[in-house]
């Protein structure tokens, strides 16, 4: 991505590498619905729903790219992606924390062991996207909206492991549930946060 110096340039590195974060998230994607199911783990699967959020705002972002390419209004469409990273985050929270309040009174079996393993991968998927990202200079609404999804994915991973090593040495397996619960309000703050820097950028703040 060397050379990308002019605000094209830069936003065309951006959208290839928009598009390695999304080819990457598919095999996360399957791989942790595939864990989850196997594992009983409502933690593992409300990881694999955030990863399934984070593409379709990937997909936002690089429908947002190409009208900047192509000389649309930039700070209306990274507004307009902010608002849809923003939206899949609150619904990704609110159905985490649903699920969760219905399956406390009957608790499902986990399997720890699962869980670990495919959370553990998750992480090292989530960590090779927050690297390709990284490597951006851009710090706009969009930018900040994908940093913001692979990264809560990455802590969401890392909180999916820390669960699974929980239940597998107590067989306590209502912490899946809680944990989830957690899971859900700080996404949905980090939403609402996300959700305010894209009013401030389509209102003609700093985008």
């Amino acid at each position: 991505f060397h050379g990308c110096r002019s605000p094209l340039e830069r936003c065309a590195c951006d959208l290839r590498r928009y598009w390695m974060v999304f080819w990457l998230s598919l095999p996360i994607l399957g791989m942790e619905i595939a864990g989850g199911v196997a594992a009983g783990s409502l933690a593992l699967l409300s990881d694999a729903g955030h990863v399934f959020g984070d593409m379709l705002a990937v997909g936002s972002a690089i429908l947002a790219e190409r009208a900047v390419i192509r000389g649309r209004s930039e700070r209306h469409w990274r507004s307009w992606s902010g608002y849809v990273s923003a939206v899949l985050l609150l619904v990704v929270a609110a159905s985490i924390a649903f699920e969760a309040v219905v399956r406390m009174d009957h608790p499902p079996e986990v399997r720890g062991g699962v869980m670990i393993v495919v959370a553990a991968l998750g992480a090292g998927g989530n960590f090779l996207q927050h690297l390709i990202l990284k490597s951006s200079a851009a710090q706009h609404v969009t930018q900040r909206g994908m940093h913001l999804h692979v990264g809560t994915d990455l802590i969401q991973s890392i909180v999916v492991v820390v669960t699974g090593i929980v239940i597998a040495a107590t067989g306590f397996m209502v912490f899946d549930l809680v944990v989830s619960f957690v899971i859900a309000i700080v996404f949905a703050l980090w939403s609402a946060k996300l959700f305010w820097e894209s009013a401030v950028t389509g209102a003609g703040g700093t985008p």
